[in-house]
């Protein structure tokens, strides 16, 4: 069986009330990856979320097929790749390849992205659609059946930026659109405050970075009393 049939997996429906969190490993310890895996793993992380930059579709630089590669080993959890890059179909062979379970593209970066939906299938991964929060939400009804849609919250590129207020209401129309058995994900300035407002629009799936997870020490306790914070305030979403 090769490396790409091996790591096919899929998002699922998650059962009502229940969220994805999921730790943005470009805010982890960079020189300890492979620790830091394992500690948000014992800590409760749901899936582990790979920002993938060009330099170029956003002005930064982080991570790679490589780098993941060498971090499937430390967990079976779900690996989500982000890719905010230019041209999204060059890394479809090379994250499936490093056993990426999911592969989520930009559609400001994808001329036809049903085909592109198409190539990732076919490679085995579970394919996501991203979306920056100056483009309408519309633009996503061409892959409105994909399982998992990933809402910028705060422009890409860039982590600790502040949460842009809108939001919320832009949460509401993937939702809306994508039906309710998606993954809808927000990503960017997730803290208590803003994971309560965007669960209350519709929001399931959140990537935790500075605002959440990686404040103070990489510790396992520390992340373990992060995400308590966070699942309590999603649990006074309703």
């Amino acid at each position: 069986m090769s490396a790409i049939d091996n790591r096919k997996r899929h998002v699922g429906a998650l059962m009502p009330g229940k969220f994805d969190l999921s730790a943005s490993m470009m805010c982890a310890k960079l020189g300890e990856l492979s620790a830091e895996v394992g500690r948000l793993e014992q800590a409760g992380v749901d899936s582990f979320h790979f920002d993938v930059m060009d330099g170029h579709f956003v002005p930064n630089l982080a991570l790679s097929p490589a780098t993941i590669a060498a971090l499937r080993p430390a967990s079976k959890l779900r690996f989500v790749a982000h890719l905010m890059v230019e041209d999204p179909a060059a890394f479809i062979r090379p994250m499936a390849l490093a056993g990426c379970d999911e592969f989520v593209f930009h559609i400001e970066a994808s001329r036809y992205p049903r085909r592109i939906k198409n190539e990732i299938e076919d490679s085995g991964m579970v394919a996501g659609i991203a979306i920056n929060p100056a483009t309408s939400i519309s633009a996503l009804e061409s892959v409105a059946d994909l399982p998992s849609a990933t809402i910028m919250t705060v422009e890409p590129g860039f982590a600790g930026q502040d949460f842009i207020a809108t939001s919320p209401e832009r949460v509401n129309k993937a939702r809306m659109l994508f039906g309710d058995s998606a993954l809808i994900a927000a990503d960017g300035h997730i803290n208590p405050t803003t994971a309560r407002l965007l669960a209350a629009a519709g929001a399931n799936g959140f990537v935790c970075g500075t605002k959440s997870l990686f404040q103070s020490d990489h510790e396992v306790s520390v992340y373990a009393q992060a995400l308590k914070a966070l699942r309590a305030a999603l649990s006074d979403s309703d």
